[in-house]
């Protein structure tokens, strides 16, 4: 699955979650503090949200995050292996922690790009 892909099957989760709680974008967007500009390229899978705002979102909108990703993750996938153990760091860090988390995950990405 590409970036395109995975950007797609996020905004379309996200898109199909705010509609179950009967949302509109400017409500959702006003409850995770950004623009409905961004809950709209996120939704068309034109963007993808930046580790603050996919967990923002997420408990928002009440998704459950290891469901969903392993949506995204094959069978065989060492990251996927690796999931779990991450995901329970990520709940024991603190909000400054996981601010600088993603500031490396970030930029880590963009060096790759």
């Amino acid at each position: 699955m590409d970036r395109k892909q995975i950007g797609e099957c996020i905004g379309a989760k996200i898109r199909m979650e705010r509609k179950n709680r009967k949302l509109t974008q400017m409500e959702l967007a006003e409850m995770a503090d950004t623009s409905i500009q961004h809950i709209s390229l996120l939704e068309c899978g034109i963007r993808l949200p930046s580790v603050v705002t996919l967990m923002n979102l997420i408990a928002i909108l009440g998704i459950d995050f290891n469901e969903t990703m392993q949506e995204f993750l094959p069978e065989s996938c060492t990251v996927r292996n690796n999931y779990k153990k991450f995901c329970d760091l990520g709940k024991q860090l603190d909000d400054d922690s996981l601010i600088h988390v993603n500031f490396l995950l970030e930029n880590l990405n963009k060096s790759n790009s």
